[in-house]
């Protein structure tokens, strides 16, 4: 139900319609990050104002590819779900279940900025 009076209710479908190119051809989320590293069928849950996308290799094989039309997402399609609420992690998401990537930010390192800002 959609209670546009009380904020702590977010349906899904305002978060689940942001479905990036890039995670559909390339894949997204640190091992994810790699080109091939996404399985069909494969989604990710991200907190709202979290940075998350492709790293700087597929970003820039993506951006310098020739402009063509050709077919996407074959044998592919993942999802990309973003929360409006934040999100907090448990001790057990931190310490205990070993599942932390420490080294997540290190797959955008060495992006370059494209954007110049208004001219």
């Amino acid at each position: 139900d959609l209670d546009q009076n009380n904020p702590q209710k977010c349906p899904y479908g305002l978060y689940a319609q942001q479905l990036s190119w890039n995670s559909v051809h390339y894949g997204e989320e640190s091992e994810f990050a790699k080109k091939g590293g996404f399985v069909p069928g494969g989604a990710t849950l991200h907190c709202i104002m979290t940075p998350h996308g492709p790293d700087k290799k597929c970003f820039e094989e993506a951006s310098s590819e020739a402009l063509k039309a050709y077919k996407v997402a074959v044998g592919t399609q993942a999802f990309m779900f973003e929360s409006c609420l934040g999100l907090t992690v448990t001790k057990w998401g931190l310490e205990i279940s070993e599942k932390l990537y420490s080294e997540y930010y290190k797959c955008w390192e060495g992006l370059n900025s494209h954007f110049t800002g208004p001219k």
